[in-house]
């Protein structure tokens, strides 16, 4: 019996050893998409981040949640990339690791943006309100 476990232990071990390549092409090629992902949302988040005194905090929450959500996502993505680069023996390079650094960067500016937004948009909306107002004359 101790020999029949060993050898569907080599077996599955080999079986195992056969599927690494193959994984470890996935992982490479899931990094070239995850990389593009999170540069071309950095992109827009660069060109799209609600700075100026012309948005109205309404427009530029919505902006930043959808700018969170998404810069979270690919965080998490690079995060899961790099545990599975190291679990299956890959070299990690220096560039994933710059670029974790910099989704984090940004979203470190985006929390403070909103919060920033947040506090305006009670004044704003009480301005909104008078406006609104009609005033006898």
């Amino acid at each position: 019996q101790y020999k029949q476990t060993e050898q569907v232990l080599t077996r599955r071990s080999r079986a195992v050893d056969d599927q690494i390549p193959l994984l470890q092409s996935r992982v490479l090629a899931e990094d070239k998409v995850c990389s593009a992902r999170a540069a071309e949302v950095m992109g827009k988040w660069e060109e799209e981040k609600p700075l100026g005194g012309d948005a109205k905090p309404k427009e530029a929450l919505e902006v930043l949640t959808r700018y969170e959500f998404a810069l979270k996502k690919a965080k998490l993505d690079q995060e899961n990339l790099l545990k599975a680069k190291d679990a299956l023996g890959l070299e990690v390079d220096a560039a994933a690791g710059g670029a974790e650094d910099v989704l984090a960067e940004c979203l470190d500016e985006l929390g403070d943006l909103k919060e920033v937004w947040e506090a305006v948009s009670g004044p704003y909306g009480k301005l909104d309100d008078l406006k609104d107002t009609p005033w006898a004359t």
